[in-house]
């Protein structure tokens, strides 16, 4: 019950932020689909257990992936003010996604590089909780600069 709640707590914060269920919906589908995904790279390609305490990942990636959202949004919205790019949505964009990425790329680096840091312990289970961490902050920043990307340019154009 309490993770259904801190779902939509989310959704409506962003909902409430973004302006758009659209984009709140495409940034809380990239957030959640992150953790299948990650599991899928854990259990398939790296050969490793999933325990229980790694689900809880679901609550740290929600507060990263909809910090990224905001971010690249933001971005979009700034470069609206831009007297140069307000009539080429093309170029808007561009700025846009160059500015957020690099910010983008930045916290998730060093999130990651946090969790690989964690990752030398010597408890099996720290371990494999922070390496399976660092691989869902990966998986959640490639879907929001390329999903949550595209989202913003359909919701601009056709919404």
């Amino acid at each position: 019950v309490l993770s259904i709640l801190s779902l939509v707590a989310v959704w409506s914060y962003m909902f409430w932020t973004l302006e758009s269920a659209f984009l709140a919906s495409v940034a809380m589908f990239e957030i959640v689909f992150s953790l299948p995904v990650a599991i899928f790279l854990w259990t398939v390609i790296l050969q490793q257990k999933i325990f229980f305490y790694q689900a809880l990942t679901i609550y740290m990636i929600l507060g990263i992936g909809a910090d990224d959202a905001f971010i690249l949004y933001d971005a979009w919205l700034q470069a609206s003010l831009q007297p140069e790019l307000a009539s080429d949505k093309n170029s808007r964009f561009a700025w846009a996604y160059r500015r957020a990425f690099k910010a983008m790329s930045i916290t998730t680096a060093t999130t990651c590089g946090s969790f690989f840091i964690g990752a030398a312990s010597s408890l099996p289970q720290v371990r494999a909780f922070c390496i399976f961490a660092a691989v869902v902050v990966l998986v959640d920043w490639l879907f929001c600069i390329t999903l949550f990307a595209s989202a913003i340019m359909l919701y601009d154009r056709y919404l």
